[in-house]
């Protein structure tokens, strides 16, 4: 599944990030601070309460030569997160995550049947619990509240 690979990648990134600075003698702190710089003021971080980012997407399917373009949202606020992308396929329709910041909702592909990346985020919902899912694009997003969140990716668990 491309998002699953997708996923695989940017921990792949994010873990070769942090040994790299490691070996550059950054504390984790420090990085987490560049960081955080390079996306804005901590008083324009503080101020935004909600983001909504929408746009087109080019899915391609792995398993067959066919391509599928359709629609992408991500909107978050605090901690809670409505993510969907709509593709006109009828076998694979796209994704809807949901999350009022305790419960998350996945929807089905069809009733009782999640897609590969529906079912991976079911099993691992830390990756939405802890504010992964979207990066800097999410209110939630794990770096924002390192010293009180203490995201257990940076911790090693």
């Amino acid at each position: 599944m491309p998002k699953a690979i997708l996923f695989a990648l940017v921990a792949i990134g994010l873990s070769g990030t942090l040994a790299t600075a490691k070996d550059a003698g950054l504390k984790t702190e420090d990085l987490v601070a560049k960081h955080l710089a390079s996306i804005g003021t901590p008083e324009a971080i503080a101020a935004a309460k909600s983001r909504v980012v929408e746009g087109k997407v080019h899915f391609t399917f792995q398993s067959q030569s066919a391509a599928e373009d359709g629609k992408q949202t991500f909107a978050s606020e605090g901690d809670k997160l409505h993510f969907y992308v709509g593709l006109p396929n009828p076998n694979y329709r796209g994704e809807r995550f949901v999350s009022d910041g305790s419960k998350i909702y996945i929807a089905d592909m069809k009733p009782g049947i999640r897609s590969s990346l529906g079912e991976f985020i079911h099993v691992q919902d830390r990756i939405i619990r802890e504010g992964l899912w979207g990066g800097v694009l999410s209110t939630n997003w794990a770096l924002l509240a390192l010293d009180q969140r203490h995201p257990s990716f940076l911790m090693g668990d």
